[in-house]
């Protein structure tokens, strides 16, 4: 069975499902997505480099005993394969893959903002564009609070560090990283260059929650009014006030988004 084409990608083997054997179980590496034939298709890009998703002529079945995938060919072990860590075609951006998870790359948007940036989906949207820009791979999501979400309920909470994008470690996990000091200051762009931003809108406390602080989070992240205000965190500083330093006026664009890969 081919899957139908779920947009481009790198990845080490051509994805495309043939059946499972007796010996082959079931696996889902994601409850929202479908299973086909054993592998979680939502997970599953379609190309590769060189090889047509249309080619028909590879098949992969999943081992739950090792959570391996193997393909005509070639084999991809899930858990150390830096282009399929922990599901078919995540790519690490450095420090390759244990135990089924890469290493999380953070950085600061290198644009100042004012407080008004779409909301929390906004903030996400311009840190996942500054990493695609800087060529980086993975899911971005922005360091941002209100009172009805945080970082503690967005997050994956990474068990692997936290790096630069060019390797200096932030945080040896997620728990390092909201028990500050950090150590290193997230303040460089995603190529890696030492930002201008010295700021970062934030309205998150140390420990990942929602801090209000003595303003509103910029009416949820939608108002760049004077008469709003926004907490930010130190961007070139790791200690406690990396992630709630200070407040300003939402009409202020000075700030950047740190942003955060899951």
């Amino acid at each position: 069975m081919g899957l139908r084409p779920l947009g481009a990608a790198t990845i080490a083997c051509l994805c495309i499902v043939a059946s499972c054997s007796a010996s082959y179980s079931v696996k889902n590496n994601d409850a929202d997505a479908a299973v086909v034939d054993g592998v979680d298709a939502q997970a599953m890009p379609d190309t590769d480099a060189g090889v047509s998703a249309d080619s028909g002529q590879s098949t992969m079945m999943v081992d739950a005993s090792t959570d391996a995938r193997t393909d005509a060919g070639c084999s991809m072990d899930l858990q150390t394969d830096a282009k399929n860590c922990g599901v078919c075609g995540r790519i690490c951006n450095t420090g390759g893959c244990v135990g089924g998870e890469c290493l999380h790359v953070a950085f600061v948007t290198p644009v100042a903002n004012a407080g008004d940036i779409g909301g929390i989906a906004g903030a996400d949207t311009l840190c996942q564009t500054a990493a695609m820009n800087a060529g980086l791979h993975g899911k971005f999501l922005a360091w941002l609070a209100t009172p009805a979400t945080s970082p503690n309920a967005r997050f994956f909470r990474a068990t692997r560090a936290y790096v630069l994008p060019l390797g200096t470690v932030i945080a040896g996990n997620y728990t390092e990283l909201t028990n500050p000091p950090i150590k290193a200051a997230v303040g460089y762009d995603a190529s890696g260059a030492l930002s201008p931003i010295t700021k970062a809108w934030s309205n998150v406390s140390n420990d990942g929650t929602y801090n209000p602080g003595d303003g509103n989070a910029c009416a949820n992240w939608t108002s760049s009014s004077a008469g709003d205000r926004g907490s930010w965190g130190n961007a070139q500083g790791n200690g406690n006030g990396w992630s709630n330093s200070s407040s300003d006026s939402c009409n202020t664009a000075a700030h950047g988004i740190y942003c955060f890969e899951q």
